[in-house]
């Protein structure tokens, strides 16, 4: 007897993360196979290697074509690898119709898009994201900033901004970006490192003003303005140690300078972190890489920023936590939570530990987590909380791992 619709779809909703359990169900039988399509086809992954001429296409898409499959993808990723002096052939003849039946993609990530070679044809190809792109992530595109904030205001529903390591340098001084549209951008920016000033004060130009919800922060260059840009509707904010604390050495060293030097210079950093405008600010996440390891000069800079907020909605700190945080038992303990103490002499938080692992690895850090928790509570080394520290699972772990 063939299982009712809604009881399929109920069962499937439990196997979601399981491939290969998916995977057997569609064999099972057509109603099995229609509802399992969509969980199996909505996210697809084009490589490209300018060193392989074999690979040079990009062959899912005229597979997926055949079997119709190309409407169920919500989430594109594209990765670009070449190398060498002539322009890359990014596509072929074919190329176009395939994309055309790109009509569902929500989330769009690209690999060293260099815009000097896909700008004349950037809306053929992307245009028909339009209407239903939410999330963008461009991870080391080149070429003009003009071409990088004309690419942005292709699309109208953006609302989630994600921009790595950008080679794009300045263009002409004085040409403001040309664009078809003004993106919300009302969800969620990441910007490693953070980009200038100008660029910001161009895509607040661009977007008719900045109504971030969620700022990941890397860098110092524009803080102050993105901050004050979105005051009204900042609610997370995500800092990144390794570039504020002395962790990574390189066009941040004038701001390490600045954190060993005594009131005067500390007043200065505190003015370009203040968050006393954001009234809406609700959890400050700290995050970097080996974040137990962190600098001793750490607790003053986190210190100082949390004297700066002034929303009477803020309520927690999140330490988000990777595999290489957890497992070293003697760091963890001298440190995080040392780390988390004198925050909390600083201002009162509920202290949130978050894990961006991969799914496969979830159940083993918790675990590992957990005693680390236990040990340090039997120690009375939280004697400083008001509740024990909760875990979380962020399910964003693989986009920050993708690429």
């Amino acid at each position: 007897m063939e299982l009712p619709q809604e009881l399929i779809e109920m069962i499937i909703a439990h196997i979601l993360l399981d491939t290969p359990t998916l995977k057997a169900c569609s064999a099972t039988c057509r109603s099995w196979y229609i509802a399992t399509l969509p969980h199996l086809h909505h996210t697809l992954t084009l490589r490209q290697w300018a060193s392989d001429p074999a690979r040079r296409g990009f062959e899912p898409l005229q597979r997926l074509s055949k079997m119709r499959l190309l409407p169920l993808v919500t989430r594109l990723r594209m990765v670009l690898n070449f190398a060498g002096p002539e322009p890359p052939r990014v596509i072929n003849d074919r190329s176009p119709v395939y994309f055309s039946a790109l009509t569902n993609v929500q989330e769009l990530t690209i690999r060293t898009l260099d815009f000097r070679d896909f700008a004349p044809q950037m809306e053929l190809y992307f245009g028909h994201f339009m209407p239903k792109l939410r999330s963008l992530t461009l991870n080391h595109p080149r070429g003009a900033r003009r071409d990088l904030l004309s690419f942005i205001g292709l699309f109208p529903n953006l609302d989630n901004l994600k921009l790595t390591h950008d080679g794009t340098d300045e263009g002409v001084p004085g040409h403001s970006p040309v664009s078809q549209s003004a993106p919300p951008l009302q969800g969620c920016l990441t910007l490693k490192p953070v980009r200038d000033e100008g660029f910001l004060r161009d895509l607040s130009g661009l977007c008719g003003g900045l109504r971030f919800h969620s700022v990941d922060l890397a860098g110092e260059e524009g803080v102050r303005f993105l901050l004050d840009a979105c005051a009204e509707t900042l609610e997370t904010l995500r800092v990144r140690l390794g570039y504020w604390t002395g962790m990574v050495f390189s066009k941040f060293l004038v701001l390490i300078h600045l954190i060993h030097q005594p009131t005067g210079n500390r007043k200065a950093l505190r003015k370009n972190f203040d968050l006393s405008k954001c009234r809406s600010l609700r959890s400050l996440e700290i995050t970097g890489e080996n974040i137990a390891r962190c600098s001793d000069r750490t607790p003053r800079f986190l210190g100082d920023l949390l004297s700066t907020i002034t929303s009477s909605v803020f309520s927690e700190v999140v330490i988000v936590l990777e595999d290489g945080d957890i497992h070293d038992l003697r760091v963890f303990q001298c440190r995080l939570f040392s780390i988390a103490r004198g925050m909390h002499e600083v201002k009162s938080f509920r202290l949130v530990i978050s894990l961006e692992v991969w799914e496969g690895d979830r159940v083993c850090a918790t675990e590992i987590l957990k005693r680390h928790i236990d040990t340090e509570a039997t120690k009375g080394g939280l004697d400083f909380l008001p509740c024990p520290p909760a875990i979380i699972f962020n399910t964003r772990a693989a986009q920050y791992q993708f690429a």
